[in-house]
């Protein structure tokens, strides 16, 4: 059983680089057997065919990196410590990448995997909207526990912090922002209009 397992992961895997570069419709099954070294028998033994294959990687990988943080996360949390490890969805994705293949562009394969999937993975849109939506929601309590702990100008920093991320901006890019901004924004002084804001009432 534990060989069968570790030779299904084997091609998952195998399969997985080969579609971070390369487009679904001319991925033929001749290119799988070559990437996992494998037989076509030994492929569909695991997988109905190529599009079962693909739609494993998209939910056993793609999706399973972005909710690691949804599953991981328990409240309260230690405000600093979130904001040192905390990855968005997509940087989550982008740092498996590079786990994986340390030779291939990180970036570049995740946004050329995403299109892909969007195509040929049934509701990847609303799937992805999903999870991020749920997310957002978890990034909102982590905040909203966090206002009565804090002072009000770090509580200003982070509500522009997490403005920027809903934004869609990565959390990088949008503390990077954060270092650069100079200007104030006096309404989030008070923490009540803070908490209309978190949760858009």
């Amino acid at each position: 059983m534990k060989k069968n397992i570790d030779l299904k992961t084997k091609i998952l895997n195998e399969s997985f680089r080969l579609f971070l570069t390369e487009n679904f419709e001319k991925v033929t099954i001749e290119d799988i057997e070559k990437a996992t070294n494998r037989t076509r028998g030994a492929i569909f033994y695991h997988f109905k065919n190529k599009q079962h294959l693909f739609e494993t990687i998209i939910k056993d990988i793609y999706f399973a990196e972005m909710k690691k943080f949804n599953s991981a996360i328990n409240l309260p949390v230690d405000i600093q410590y979130f904001f040192d490890e905390y990855k968005s969805p997509c940087e989550r994705i982008i740092s498996h990448i590079k786990t994986f293949d340390k030779e291939i562009n990180a970036e570049k394969a995740f946004f050329h995997l995403t299109l892909q999937a969007s195509m040929y993975y049934p509701n990847f849109d609303a799937i992805y909207s999903k999870i991020a939506n749920e997310e957002h929601i978890l990034l909102s309590n982590i905040l909203s526990h966090s206002i009565n702990n804090i002072s009000n100008n770090d509580l200003k920093d982070i509500i522009y912090l997490f403005l920027n991320i809903s934004y869609s901006n990565t959390f990088n890019n949008a503390f990077s922002s954060l270092k650069n901004r100079s200007v104030s924004i006096p309404y989030l002084n008070d923490k009540s209009n803070i908490k209309k804001i978190i949760y858009h009432s």
